[in-house]
Parts: structure tokens; C-alpha cells; sequence
């Protein structure tokens, strides 16, 4: 096969998995083992609930969407781990812990037996860029994406979801909302996408 050809098949083929929900950013294993899994619990019963109102899940093509997070010291985060929409119920191990995010590096940290969420990067922006957030929620939605669109604070359309321009986009937005009460930013570079954090679970659920 002609060199020129090879590349462009090997572009496309790059092109077409960037977007079909597969991790983004490089990544160390620091542990399989998680510290304080019992912190999860409540997390755990949302993402259940959010399951059941197809908020997240994952598509007739088998790529998951949404996930869900919980501060636990500092900059660190549980965070649902990658390829687990299929699941209506999660157990500890579906779970992982990061560690350590790189933003500059793409590169991300953990703790687990998982690879973390493809958009770990975003999840930690947010709890960087709003120190009272303790928990984020990502989801789909056609019919709120559509409604809120533009009418929310939104992402601009060019950015695409799980990279640091994504997670940097959600960071400058979150500089612009001064208020600590559950809020919801609309992903407009990752069709359907919202984002909902704050510091009490159950309000920034509902």
C-alpha cells in the first residue's frame, strides 16, 4: 500500500476512535487498591438513579456515556471508570480513584482497577476551578442539550469532549459563575453533554 494512502487510513482511523468514547490521555496505575471505598456509597446510588432515567448509559453502538465523581482530598476524585455505562448497578471496583491530573501532559493518575472516565480531565478542572464542588455529574440529554444550549453557560461548539481544550474551556466558564449553589454548564462541543456540580449530592442530582 502506498505510504500517503497507509497514513490517511491510519488518520481516519485515529479520527473515528477520538470520538467514540475511548480514553484520550495517557495514564499510570499507581495501585489497584482503593483507600475509602465506603465514600462512594451515596455517589453510587445517584449514578443508579441517573441510569435509570437514561441520563447515562451507553448507546445501540456500545460506546458508554455520563459519569459521576466525588471529591475525596484536595484535587483527588472518585470517578466512574471508563466502560461502565452498559451497568445499571456498580460495585467499589467500578470505580477509581484519581490521583493526579496533567493537564499540560495529558496525562492522568489513579488508583484502581479500571482505566478512569475519558473525561477526567474536565471533572478535575472543575474541582480546581471551584473549591466548594464535592461533586460532578456528567449526562446526556438531547432534549435539555437542545433547550439549554446557549441558554446556560456553554462550551464552545469546537471543542471536543475528554481533551485538555475541553476540560480549559469548562475552567474559563467556571470563572464567570460566582455563585456556590448547584450549577449546570452545557457541553456544546460534545453533542447531548451537561455537566451538573456542587457541594450537596442530592441538589446537584435533582
Amino acid at each position: 500500500m502506498h505510504p500517503k494512502l497507509q497514513l490517511l487510513l491510519d488518520t481516519l482511523k485515529w479520527f473515528h476512535l477520538m470520538n467514540e468514547g475511548v480514553i484520550k490521555y495517557s495514564y499510570t496505575q499507581h495501585s489497584t487498591l482503593l483507600p475509602d471505598s465506603v465514600s462512594i456509597n451515596h455517589l453510587n446510588r445517584w449514578r443508579t438513579r441517573l441510569h435509570t432515567y437514561n441520563l447515562l448509559g451507553v448507546y445501540d453502538n456500545g460506546v458508554g456515556f455520563g459519569n459521576v465523581s466525588r471529591r475525596y482530598l484536595l484535587n483527588q476524585f472518585y470517578i466512574t471508570a471508563s466502560a461502565t455505562g452498559k451497568n445499571a448497578v456498580l460495585d467499589s471496583q467500578a470505580y477509581v480513584l484519581v490521583t493526579h491530573v496533567d493537564i499540560e501532559n495529558n496525562h492522568v493518575g489513579y488508583m484502581g482497577k479500571m482505566t478512569p472516565s475519558s473525561e477526567s480531565l474536565t471533572h478535575s478542572e472543575i474541582y480546581q476551578a471551584a473549591p466548594h464542588a464535592r461533586y460532578v455529574l456528567h449526562v446526556h440529554s438531547p432534549l435539555l442539550w437542545n433547550k439549554y444550549k446557549d441558554q446556560l453557560p456553554t462550551t464552545s461548539e469546537q471543542v471536543p469532549y475528554g481533551t485538555p481544550a475541553m476540560a480549559l474551556e469548562v475552567k474559563q466558564l467556571l470563572r464567570t459563575i460566582t455563585s456556590k449553589e448547584p450549577q449546570v454548564i452545557v457541553m456544546g462541543g460534545h453533542t447531548d453533554g451537561l455537566i451538573a456540580y456542587g457541594s450537596n449530592l442530592d441538589k446537584t442530582g435533582k
